[in-house]
């Protein structure tokens, strides 16, 4: 008989294995995009023709969505429409200064940068998966990814980081160059003071998969089971939000709107309390970003995206 952790580890080959037959994976998946005006949910017209991962935007007339097979779509006040990435692979997350200075990261070292006219791939040199970007500046840029691979840019060049952990990191956001957070596998939350990155204690174990706040003192992380975390320049303590499904981002404004998204849908925050805002109608969701309550941005994937998740589960499980 197959111990528990074992049968973990055998089911979740053979799910990847099948997944690269096309059994369960298809390669026809589709994205979806849906905006909520303040009373209700619309998608879009236009229809991704691959997942999307990650969306940001400069303002509500300047929005990157990002995904699959190195798609990149573009929203400019009034329609969606695609861009060439020059890449195939996938592009895990996307962020930038203003929307003539755009980041793209994703598979094997990904970095693309965009100038406002053209996508270019930035040569790193290195291999590991890359999820979450974020930076102060145009000069000061932070990446990171699979092993708890960290990156710089200084508005030139690229380097690698000293980290303090090999656990994988899905997610990074700070408040000032002196003060950056990255969030990932078992619970772990590293800081970075300026000159160094340290561990800090979260009071977790649950995979943490994105992190974003208004200020120093007011930061959130999310994760699975429905963990949620408050920073309040001190400590990081849980929030209880009375939902338990896993939570992949969270974006927000302002103090009393901020936003989380899961698999079973969106839960927003008042400043006081976390409150359902309700589940969009399609299967699977990724990523959200907001300007206004009557525009708020969510994106994903026409079906379940459970296959995905579960490679973090079980890199998880892993370590």
């Amino acid at each position: 008989m197959y111990s528990p952790k074992k049968l973990v580890y055998f089911l979740t080959f053979v799910f990847l294995f099948l997944s690269f037959q096309g059994d369960i994976f298809a390669d026809d998946q589709e994205g979806v995009i849906f905006q909520y005006n303040g009373k209700e949910w619309n998608k879009t017209e236009f229809q991704p023709k691959d997942i999307l991962w990650s969306i940001w935007g400069s303002d509500s007339n300047n929005i990157f969505a990002v995904g699959r097979r190195g798609a990149i779509v573009y929203y400019d006040g009034n329609i969606w429409r695609e861009m060439k990435s020059g890449t195939v692979n996938e592009l895990e997350a996307v962020w930038g200064t203003s929307s003539k200075n755009v980041f793209a990261v994703g598979a094997d070292g990904t970095i693309l940068h965009y100038d406002g006219k053209t996508w270019s791939n930035m040569i790193m040199g290195v291999g590991e998966h890359l999820y979450g970007i974020w930076g102060s500046s145009s000069n000061d840029i932070f990446v990171v990814g699979f092993r708890g691979v960290i990156l710089h840019y200084d508005g030139e060049t690229w380097i690698s980081m000293e980290s303090p952990t090999q656990k994988s990191l899905y997610d990074v956001w700070g408040s000032g160059p002196n003060n950056v957070f990255a969030v990932g596998q078992g619970g772990v939350i590293l800081h970075y003071d300026g000159k160094d990155w340290k561990h800090i204690e979260s009071g977790t174990e649950k995979l943490l998969n994105g992190i974003w706040g208004t200020d120093f003192n007011n930061i959130f992380a999310v994760g699975s089971h429905g963990t949620i975390l408050h920073y309040d320049g001190n400590h990081w303590e849980h929030m209880d939000s009375g939902y338990t499904f896993a939570l992949r981002r969270v974006w927000g404004y302002d103090q009393k709107n901020v936003y989380a998204i899961g698999t079973e849908g969106i839960l927003h925050y008042n400043g006081k309390d976390w409150n359902f805002l309700g589940h969009p109608p399609s299967e699977d969701w990724s990523d959200v970003w907001a300007s206004s309550p009557d525009n708020v941005i969510v994106v994903g994937a026409k079906n379940p995206l459970w296959l995905k998740w579960l490679e973090r589960i079980f890199l998880e499980k892993k370590k």
